[in-house]
């Protein structure tokens, strides 16, 4: 079978991060591709986003980190990655919602430690149509008010196109953005779903499934 087209890694966003086991982001993305050559575009761009994606976070929690680790800042950042948790893997984001119920169980810097290993992990996996169809409903959900009967109407309709597979995840997910700029929610604004990355990377192209 004939290797994956070649895919461009942007730049990290920062020379500080951390480097995987000492080798730059984009070094370690190509290895692993190669390493995969059977693996189809999408599967290819999947790694691409998910590599990025990790990358910011990564720079997020060295932020947390830096400003000092506390339960409320712990809570906050698992709150702003919810979503892009339930789509990349609906188990692991039971299980830290769980990790999390209880940050009295052991010390802080361990559970913080459990906490973001977890989420890394969990952020390796590719989400399915369904995974992500299924968050694009509930965060439909938080406008159900603010849309009128037709807007209502047509991000379902493109919700459901997307998730049989007729539209790639940038149609949806542009409306939903559009929608939010309209009717602003503060919980919704800070959900790195809808905003893993700066729009000029243009991961999730009209060509990303």
């Amino acid at each position: 079978m004939a290797p994956p087209r070649p895919v461009q890694l942007p730049n990290p966003p920062s020379a500080a991060l951390p480097r995987h086991s000492g080798q730059p982001y984009s070094r370690l993305y190509n290895a692993t591709l190669a390493a995969h050559r059977a693996w189809s575009a999408a599967q290819a761009e999947c790694l691409r986003d998910n590599l990025v994606t990790c990358v910011y976070i990564n720079a997020a929690w060295h932020e947390l980190l830096r400003d000092g680790l506390s339960r409320p800042r712990l809570l906050t950042f698992h709150a702003r990655h919810k979503y892009l948790l339930l789509a990349s893997d609906p188990r692991a984001y039971r299980a830290l919602g769980r990790l999390l119920a209880d940050l009295d169980a052991q010390p802080l810097p361990q559970l913080a430690t459990r906490y973001f290993s977890a989420l890394l992990v969990a952020l390796r996996h590719c989400p399915s149509r369904g995974a992500h169809a299924n968050v694009l409903q509930h965060l439909s959900g938080y406008l159900k008010r603010a849309l009128d009967p037709v807007d209502k109407a047509e991000l379902h309709r493109l919700i459901d196109a997307y998730g049989a597979g007729d539209l790639p995840l940038a149609v949806p997910l542009r409306r939903l953005k559009q929608h939010f700029q309209r009717h602003p929610h503060p919980y919704i604004a800070q959900q790195v779903y809808l905003q893993p990355y700066p729009d000029r990377l243009d991961l999730r192209s009209p060509n990303h499934a």
